[in-house]
């Protein structure tokens, strides 16, 4: 369906991005907001009804609700059809009020907020025409907000004043309005509820011009309609139901940047972007993002993997002696820049759409880590504080009664507290401004307002809810692989000593060590040193119990790709990979390394990253502990037989070769002599070979 051409008055200028990855699309992404002109006609008829004054826009996370009023239909009703307006913030934009488990204080602080804005200054002649909304903003935001909750009224009566004074009609946006039920479902959140649908039930009978669009999760619909109506005019309520998008509502989406075809006041936004996709890749993302079992929501997904492909294949500006030119290749003409495909490797090598957004979550921590801020963590260290940062993302996560997730409020400082108790080493206000960015917007700020005591918390909440979902997939799966790791190792240690999978007699272990990559040539001399000196494996060979030891370097440029459209890893170290089988516990060997092979060991794994030495040999045991995967399969030549076993066969297969060599020529009486002497010199070698019992 085609775009209707809406004549924006705020500017006519491209948004620097054309696609929006978790941050909604505002008044200023008109020009790029696709796939939902039906939804918004008919959401203006609704609302447009002279009787109706709330109107319940529901829809599935991920769906696009806030987009949908910010870039769809706030537009359409201001400009296009010229009758409404919006409640507004101190930038001038469209003010949505947050629910919060108290949607009425919130509401309270958002209306004050806006009166003593307007109806302040006696320039404006406001104390004259409207002398309550005068004397309401003369009052502090304490003290509005503590008249609200002695007389709930008040906030009524003050709504339908501004709507009396203002020259169209006056709309107030309650946006995640679910939380009043979600953040507090216990009766500790009755009152805050009762509270919020009185309001919303004096709001239905007023004779005012004015309206209120409650915007929430379909999921709560039932609850929150059941509560709404007992006190309310149903008949002046509306319902409308925002669907997700169909596939050619997707295709819309995905390909409205790369349109040729002019938008009123803006030009083609071919011409601001400069890139295509190749031809059957648009139709493949929207399959995909319809595919059963995606969670997440279909739009974030969307917008993650089409910004991502956008930004991977977009030139790079110029740097070094053409950084003067920077400036031009992002200008809003670009003479210089030539345009580019999108193809299906770039898409293939990110993996598809599944995914997407634990993805995302993924590489906005990591790009953290690269921030000046994240400057003093050593490289060892990084895991550690992703994993720890993560699980102070994953305390925002609510699990409700119906099995639905979402996004908790959670003050600021209770935040701070549980980045300390994760041994987080980065400041934490310094990580909370970051990911809450606006072009990340993995947190939210969130100004919680108590309408019983007036107080304001500053908190932080997700900032959407299918980060909620994303967060709950990677905790469940972390509990998974946590759950199996200790019953690995349990049956590891029952084997009296840590060691890796067994076959008969043989153990396997192995170990996978990062080493910067300057250290690898030396490496590589001291192990070419090793293979060719024979003596210095002197010490290797005798150790009776291991069958063989094994060191390889993988460069960082040299895994392998197992497909011909598979991306190349970007590796910062390279590895150094142990192999080995031998007998006796995983103890005994490390001990044995930590004496007997102590020199030789720490020559070759001394350029390894956080390498303690083989002394103490406590330490030594944790380190290799920490970089050895368990082993499920591996080969053995002789499963059965110890390396002791082996090297006795050799000697009894010698001796018996050497007196048949010597039994031709013997009479019976010197063949006797010369088997008993065989019989006597191997007699220790014989014995039998079977596998031992585990444990043993």
């Amino acid at each position: 369906m085609p775009r209707r051409s809406i004549d924006v008055k705020v500017g006519k200028k491209w948004p620097s991005d054309p696609y929006k990855g978790l941050t909604y699309y505002g008044g200023d992404d008109v020009p790029l907001f696709a796939g939902r002109d039906s939804d918004i006609d008919a959401v203006c008829g609704s609302i447009g009804l002279g009787n109706i004054r709330i109107l319940l826009l529901h829809g599935l996370t991920g769906c696009g609700k806030s987009s949908f009023l910010r870039a769809g239909l706030i537009p359409a009703l201001e400009e296009e059809i010229a009758g409404y307006e919006f409640l507004r913030d101190e930038a001038g934009k469209p003010d949505f009020v947050r629910s919060t488990d108290d949607p009425t204080a919130s509401l309270a602080r958002r209306i004050h907020l806006f009166i003593k804005r307007e109806y302040s200054s006696p320039l404006e002649n406001k104390e004259a025409e409207a002398p309550s909304l005068a004397s309401d903003a003369a009052l502090e935001e304490a003290e509005f907000v503590r008249a609200v909750a002695a007389d709930p009224q008040t906030l009524v009566k003050t709504v339908e004043r501004i709507a009396s004074k203002r020259p169209r009609t006056f709309v107030l946006v309650i946006d995640q309005a679910e939380e009043v039920i979600t953040l507090k479902p216990d009766p500790t959140g009755d009152p805050a509820r009762i509270q919020f649908f009185d309001f919303l039930s004096d709001i239905s009978r007023s004779r005012f011009d004015l309206k209120v669009i409650i915007c929430f999760r379909t999921e709560y619909h039932g609850q929150f309609y059941a509560q709404l109506r007992y006190g309310a005019d149903v008949g002046r309520i509306n319902d409308y139901y925002l669907n997700d998008f169909t596939e050619e509502q997707l295709l819309e989406a995905i390909l409205r940047p790369t349109s040729r075809e002019p938008l009123a006041g803006y030009g083609a936004p071919f011409d601001r972007y400069h890139f295509n996709y190749e031809l059957s890749l648009p139709g493949k993302i929207a399959k995909a993002l319809l595919a059963p079992g995606l969670s997440g929501g279909v739009l974030p997904a969307l917008q993650i993997v089409c910004r991502r492909l956008y930004e991977g294949a977009k030139p790079k500006p110029p740097e070094g002696p053409d950084a003067t030119k920077a400036a031009i290749f992002d200008a809003e003409v670009h003479p210089l820049v030539k345009s580019f495909t999108i193809t299906e490797k770039a898409y293939t090598s990110l993996g598809g759409v599944a995914g997407q957004v634990i993805s995302y979550l993924q590489s906005e921590l990591e790009a953290a880590l690269a921030e000046p801020f994240a400057a003093k963590l050593g490289l060892s260290a990084h895991r550690n504080e992703m994993d720890g940062w993560r699980r102070v993302l994953t305390t925002l996560v609510k699990t409700q009664i119906n099995g639905t997730v979402t996004t908790d409020v959670i003050p600021e400082e209770t935040l701070r507290k549980e980045a300390v108790r994760q041994g987080c080493e980065i400041e934490p206000k310094e990580m909370f401004q970051f990911l809450s960015h606006e072009r990340r917007r993995i947190l939210r700020p969130v100004d919680v307002a108590r309408l019983a005591t007036a107080e304001v918390i500053r908190c932080f909440s997700l900032g959407h809810d299918v980060l909620a979902g994303a967060l709950q997939e990677w905790s469940d799966r972390a509990k998974h692989t946590k759950l199996e790791r200790e019953n690995v190792w349990a049956t590891l240690r029952s084997t009296r000593g840590i060691m890796s999978n067994i076959n008969g007699k043989a153990y396997a272990m192995n170990a996978i060590t990062p080493m910067k990559w300057w250290k690898t040539p030396v490496l590589r001399l001291f192990l070419f040193l090793l293979g060719v000196v024979l003596p210095l494996q002197k010490d290797l060979k005798n150790l009776s119990f291991i069958h063989f030891a094994r060191w390889v370097i993988v460069r960082r440029t040299q895994f392998p790709v197992l497909a011909q459209n598979q991306a190349r890893d970007r590796l910062k170290h390279d590895y150094l990979f142990f192999f080995a089988n031998f007998n006796g516990t995983w103890n005994q060997c490390m001990d044995t390394f930590s004496t007997v092979l102590a020199n030789g060991i720490d020559l070759i794994w001394r350029w390894s990253e956080k390498y303690p030495g083989t002394k103490p040999s406590t330490q030594f045991k944790r380190y290799i502990a920490s970089v050895q995967f368990v082993t499920d399969y591996y080969y053995t030549a002789y499963p059965n037989a110890t390396a002791s076993d082996v090297k006795a066969a050799h000697r009894v297969q010698d001796a018996l070769a050497y007196i048949a060599g010597r039994s031709k020529g013997l009479s019976p009486e010197e063949f006797e002599r010369a088997y008993l002497k065989f019989v006597v010199s191997v007699q220790c070698d014989l014995g039998t070979t079977s596998e031992r019992t585990l444990g043993t």
